[in-house]
C-alpha cells in the first residue's frame, strides 16, 4: 500500500487523520508551507512499514517532532540543538524500514539529523539533502547504509577542520554498492564554510573500492581552494579506478579558473571512454 500526504491544498490536520488510520503506510510525502504546523497536539504517527519519506517546503524540526511518535516530549521550549536532537529520536522508530529519503528541499531541517540516517537507515538505497557538516559526521559512528546506490549531498567544514577530509572520504568509501554521487553545492547556501576537496591529496584514494559509480557531479563555489589543488594525476586515477562511469560533471561556479582541468577530464575521456558521456557544465 502506497499512500502520499500533502498538505497542499486540504486541511493538513484531516489528511493526517486519513493517513494515521493506514498502519501499512510505506510512502509519506509532507509539503509543508507558511509556518509549519501550529495545532499543539501530536500526531505521533508510526508506520513501521514506512520505506519512502519526502519531505518539502518549510518543514522544520518541530514539524518532525509534531508529526512522528516521540516519548520525549513536546519541544516548544527547548533550544535549536534539543530540538534538533528530538526531530531525529522522533521518527528514529522508522529508520530500519527507510529506503528513500529526500530532504533537499527542506530549508529547516537541521542538518544534524543526516547523520542519524546515515548511521542508522540499513535499508537505505537513496538520501538527498542539502548537506551535512563533516564535524557531525565525525562525532558519529560508522554508517549503517551499506545499501546505498545515490547520495546526493554536500559535506560542509569549517577551514580549520581541513583533517576532516579523510575521514569523510573513509566513510564514503564503505558504499560499494553506490550509483550516482552528487555533491552538489546549489542548495546549500552556506558560504562559510568550505566543501570536500575532491583530489587525492584529500583521500580521494579512498574510494578506489566503488566500482559501481556510473555518474559523479561535482558542484564547488568559486572561493574554495580544492579546485586550484587538482591536478592530472587526479583525474586520471577517476578514469583509471571506475570503469563504469558514465557521466561526470564539475561545475564551477563564478570566476574559478579552471579550464586546463576541463581539457584534461575531456581528453582522458575521450581516449578511454570512446563511447560514454562526459558532461562538462561550466
Amino acid at each position: 500500500m502506497e499512500d502520499i500526504l500533502s498538505m497542499a491544498d486540504t486541511p493538513y490536520m484531516y489528511l493526517l487523520d486519513l493517513v494515521l488510520q493506514s498502519p501499512m503506510l510505506e510512502s509519506l510525502e509532507l509539503m509543508i508551507g507558511g509556518e509549519g504546523f501550529i495545532n499543539d497536539q501530536k500526531v505521533n504517527g508510526d508506520w513501521p512499514h514506512l520505506k519512502k519519506l519526502k519531505i518539502t517546503g518549510r518543514a522544520s524540526d518541530a514539524d518532525l517532532d509534531f508529526i512522528f511518535k516521540n516519548d520525549l516530549g513536546n519541544m516548544a521550549d527547548q533550544g535549536p540543538y534539543l530540538s534538533a536532537l528530538n526531530s531525529s529520536k522522533a521518527f528514529g522508530s522508522h529508520y530500519q524500514s527507510l529506503v528513500n529519503v529526500d530532504l533537499r528541499d527542506c530549508l529547516k531541517i537541521s542538518s544534524c539529523i543526516v547523520p542519524d540516517i546515515l548511521c542508522l537507515c540499513p535499508k537505505l538505497e537513496i538520501l538527498q539533502a542539502r548537506h551535512v557538516y563533516a564535524r557531525n559526521v565525525a562525532e558519529r559512528g560508522l554508517w549503517a547504509c551499506q545499501q546505498l546506490r545515490e547520495l546526493n549531498i554536500q559535506f560542509l567544514m569549517d577551514p580549520s577542520e581541513q583533517d576532516l577530509q579523510q575521514l569523510v572520504f573513509e566513510r564514503l568509501s564503505t558504499l560499494v554498492r553506490l550509483e550516482r554521487l552528487t555533491l552538489d553545492y546549489d542548495r546549500c547556501g552556506d558560504y562559510r564554510h568550505d566543501v570536500l576537496h575532491f583530489c587525492l591529496d584529500c583521500g580521494l584514494g579512498q574510494l578506489a573500492g566503488l566500482q559501481q559509480l556510473t555518474y559523479v557531479w561535482l558542484y564547488t563555489p568559486s572561493y574554495s581552494s580544492w579546485c586550484s589543488n587538482l591536478g592530472t594525476e587526479d583525474v586520471v586515477w577517476i578514469v583509471n579506478n571506475w570503469k563504469k562511469l558514465k557521466t561526470t560533471s564539475p561545475n564551477y561556479n563564478g570566476s574559478a579558473k579552471v579550464p586546463e582541468f576541463i581539457e584534461i577530464i575531456y581528453l582522458s575521456f575521450s581516449r578511454s571512454h570512446p563511447r560514454q558521456i562526459c558532461r562538462l557544465a561550466r
